[in-house]
């Protein structure tokens, strides 16, 4: 049966989150929440173009809001092949990807970034909070396939490490390449290659006590620590959308720009039938970029109206560092995603605040 070493309550010092915030205060952190957790948004100090000048080499983002949950067992491909909307059993040893995990009505559950770590050996990496929720989820469909295997949540240290020259400085010929262990200064640590986002980048994931180390190593190769600022900015700009951020468990993945978590031709999964009828036909709403017109954009959450259309809200807003100009995502209606479709804020209809545009924003050249 699923056993999961999981702690629900929520203590009021958290030694690793203190550790977090004190490591990064002496460089000027800026803190803020991200995906359910406490992340740097910037360093105070640390002008645009130092940080754009980071992607010539490398960037390093710790990441205190992801969670872990170590699978284990005979059976557990069986198990992350009915539950997850990729084709797990097909996945090799140190392949990584993202998956949706549906509701039985095909909405999206959760996304989670999958690594197959050896033949009966998984772990699943998701936002904070979320390891727990899983296990259970896991759990109930383990009970009705009679499936055996094992779940542990396991702490570990991670960071979005992202830059033209992320290969060489982790010793690979290939940033894309699968799940590498690396000798990090005293510190043995994983990579595993992350969805692009226009630059090339990989997760680093290590004993949580090893961070400062970490750290210090990959600074002495010649990275720069950055805050998820930088990060979002080129997600917007390659249309990666976040859980939890830009799309959330009233929404099916394909209408919320999650469609490559999810594979088609695979066999049964939990929410096959309505994901591939809205494959199939069409959806209903689409992901879509937005370019403002300003350096004064709206903040996240904030009501748009689309030009002789209805009222959208716009998830995601930063400055995106390639395009040189505050982007933007939103689900908009697909009769009515139209590039070039101007967007004013709610109450001002006279004012014109963006455009509507393709993903990635590159597209548009």
């Amino acid at each position: 049966m699923l056993t999961a070493s999981l702690n629900m309550s929520k203590p009021q010092h958290n030694p690793s989150l203190t550790a977090f915030r004190e490591r990064h205060k002496e460089h000027g952190a800026v803190f803020h929440t991200f995906q359910g957790g406490e992340a740097v948004r910037t360093y105070a100090g640390q002008s645009q173009s130092e940080r754009e000048a980071a992607l010539e080499k490398a960037a390093l983002l710790e990441l205190p809001t992801r969670e872990s949950l170590a699978i284990k067992g005979r059976n557990a491909a069986r198990l992350l092949h009915l539950v997850l909307a990729q084709d797990v059993q097909s996945m090799s040893d140190g392949e990584s990807c993202r998956s949706s995990v549906l509701d039985r009505h095909g909405k999206l559950f959760l996304v989670i970034t999958i690594w197959r770590k050896g033949r009966d050996e998984f772990l699943l990496l998701c936002p904070k909070g979320m390891a727990a929720i899983l296990s259970q989820h896991l759990k109930f469909h383990e009970v009705g396939e009679r499936l055996e295997h094992s779940a542990t949540h396991t702490e570990f240290t991670s960071f979005f490490f992202f830059g033209e020259r992320i290969a060489p400085m982790l010793g690979l010929s290939d940033h894309r390449q699968r799940a590498e262990l690396h000798e990090l200064g005293s510190v043995d640590a994983w990579s595993i290659p992350h969805t692009a986002i226009g630059t090339p980048i990989r997760e680093i994931i290590a004993p949580l006590l090893s961070t400062s180390t970490l750290i210090s190593e990959l600074q002495r190769r010649g990275a720069t620590l950055v805050g998820t600022e930088l990060y979002n900015g080129l997600r917007i700009e390659a249309g990666f959308p976040l859980w939890g951020v830009d799309g959330s468990t009233e929404d099916f993945p394909n209408e919320a720009g999650f469609t490559n978590t999810i594979n088609y031709s695979k066999g049964c999964f939990l929410g096959q039938e309505i994901v591939n009828r809205i494959f199939q036909v069409g959806p209903r709403s689409k992901l879509m970029g937005i370019r403002f017109l300003n350096n004064n954009p709206p903040q996240p959450g904030q009501a748009l109206v689309l030009e002789d259309g209805p009222v959208i809200e716009v998830s995601s807003v930063e400055w995106c560092p390639n395009e040189k100009l505050f982007g933007g995502l939103a689900i908009v209606p697909s009769p009515i995603a139209d590039p070039g479709r101007a967007l004013t804020v709610l109450g001002a209809p006279n004012e014109e605040i963006g455009t509507l545009c393709k993903l990635p924003f590159s597209s548009q050249t």
